[in-house]
């Protein structure tokens, strides 16, 4: 591994401590926003299929393809 130097706080070497610190808390951050997405989703689609049942409407279908595209997307984000 090569040395780098943090310009912002002056420290040679493979990373300064505090760019650690803002990168873990980047992705920290990151992680937080996909659950979230993920958290709206599993709300939204069991509103519409209560709204259904309350409405006397047959259980709409959601394009599983689309959702388990949306779920993998954000799982492999979750992993960087």
């Amino acid at each position: 591994m090569g040395l780098a130097v943090c310009h912002r706080h002056d420290f040679v070497g493979d990373r300064c401590h505090w760019c650690t610190i803002e990168e873990l808390d980047a992705r920290a951050a990151k992680a937080a926003v996909f659950q979230a997405a993920l958290r709206e989703i599993s709300r939204w689609r069991e509103s519409c299929h209560e709204y259904d049942e309350d409405m006397g409407h047959d259980p709409r279908s959601f394009d599983e393809e689309t959702v388990a595209t949306i779920e993998r997307f954000a799982a492999e984000e979750l992993k960087r």
